[in-house]
């Protein structure tokens, strides 16, 4: 079986990121082989129930076209003197909660039909990458 694409550069760039010799700003020729062996078991299928995503950001833009220019300005004004509050930051959150039980109560709950998980109890296994080649 072929190994995915993203499976080989995860791969290298853990050997990049834990070498610190590696040259920066040149193409490099990454040569790589991988044994290894594992325990390895996939649950059932299952359904998972969600609540609906919230568009805050197309809300947001709905909310502030209905006001007027000095009062989104003002808004703004309040926002970037408050951002770093906890007591605001609390605020934001009671609000968004109210956020998420209003579409909850419009659109009610969504399913999500899922893979079973994948769990591992052994894994052994070798690797190795050889002298990497200037390209």
């Amino acid at each position: 079986m072929k190994i995915a694409d993203s499976t080989i550069k995860a791969l290298v760039k853990d050997y990049i990121q834990n070498n610190a010799e590696f040259p920066r700003k040149k193409d490099m020729k990454v040569s790589f082989d991988v044994k290894g062996e594992v325990i390895a078991k996939q649950g059932d299928d299952y359904t998972q129930v969600i609540d609906h995503t919230i568009p805050y950001a197309e809300l947001l833009t709905l909310a502030l076209s209905k006001l007027n220019g000095v009062t989104v300005e003002s808004l703004l004004k309040d926002y970037l003197s408050r951002m770093d509050d906890e007591t605001f930051k609390a605020e934001l959150g009671e609000s968004k909660d109210k956020a998420k039980e209003a579409m909850r109560s419009l659109k009610g709950k969504a399913e999500r039909k899922c893979r079973g998980k994948i769990t591992f109890d052994e894994l052994s296994g070798e690797g190795e990458i050889s002298e990497c080649e200037i390209c």
